[in-house]
């Protein structure tokens, strides 16, 4: 768009430019200029060359779209939406994005777009990526950890201190990050974008 209207602007400019240069001297005295002017224009008729001189450049039209979208969305891959009870999955967001009906795992209720987004970013946080759901599996021997009996006991604002926690002082939980386990995890989340 900036770029579309600096072309405006510059046609404007040239233009006013233009039209001052058939009134003046060259040598910028402002005194009337000793060239021949042309005729006006006939009554009703419009002077073509002003409106070729006024009128802005073409511009691409790809250059004048606009796309609606999402840019930051968490899913219960995020460690702070889960905590704070998100538990709707990447396939959802995508889904959801795309105009798909979508069930809120929480509440149940059903959410809808009217009108699909155009783009979308899932923009889970890094830090214990996809880690927070294998704490409420039974099976997962991450059910037995602190984190886990917090987040089962529905505590996630404790839970989500402790993540905050050990962030802001770079010192990872070392069961939520395991080598190992975060690349498994990651391989599924990118099996799980490249199908959208």
């Amino acid at each position: 768009m900036k770029k579309s209207l600096v072309l405006f602007a510059g046609g404007l400019c040239v233009s006013a430019c233009m039209g001052s240069a058939s009134t003046s001297a060259s040598d910028g005295s402002g005194a009337p200029s000793s060239q021949p002017e042309t005729a006006p224009p006939a009554h009703g008729q419009a002077d073509p060359s002003a409106q070729e001189a006024a009128a802005p450049a073409p511009v691409d039209p790809w250059e004048r779209q606009v796309f609606f979208g999402e840019q930051h969305l968490h899913t219960q891959n995020s460690p702070d939406a889960f905590a704070m009870g998100t538990r709707n999955t990447v396939d959802d967001a995508f889904d959801f994005a795309k105009g798909k009906p979508v069930k809120k795992i929480i509440t149940g209720e059903t959410v809808q777009k009217a009108t699909p987004y155009d783009w979308c970013a899932v923009t889970d946080h890094a830090e214990y990526l996809s880690v927070m759901p294998l704490l409420l599996q039974e099976d997962s021997p991450l059910a037995d950890t602190e984190m886990g009996k917090l987040i089962a006991a529905g505590k996630g604002e404790d839970a989500f201190h402790l993540i905050i926690s050990s962030a802001a002082a770079n010192d990872p939980i070392p069961y939520m990050s395991d080598p190992k386990l975060m690349r498994k995890l990651w391989k599924e989340h990118v099996e799980t974008a490249n199908k959208h």
